[in-house]
Parts: structure tokens; C-alpha cells; sequence
């Protein structure tokens, strides 16, 4: 699968963030401080 950030993603995270049992991707942005999360990937 493919998935969308911001132009220039810094780091990544992967956890059960939302406590369903399936794992979610975090996506922090460098200079625009902000994130994407993308739940149930």
C-alpha cells in the first residue's frame, strides 16, 4: 500500500495507538509541525 505525507517526512512510528489491535502508522512532517496519522493499516 501506498500512503500520502507531507513533503518531508521525518520520522515514523508504528503502534496500536487507538487500542483496536491492528497497528497505525505515525508520520511527524519537518517544517510544518505537524503529524499524520494513519490508523488501521
Amino acid at each position: 500500500m501506498t500512503y500520502s505525507t507531507d513533503s518531508s517526512p521525518w520520522a515514523i512510528a508504528v503502534g496500536d495507538f487507538n487500542n483496536d489491535t491492528i497497528l497505525d502508522i505515525v508520520v511527524t512532517n519537518h517544517g510544518n509541525d505537524n503529524i499524520g496519522i494513519f490508523l488501521g493499516c
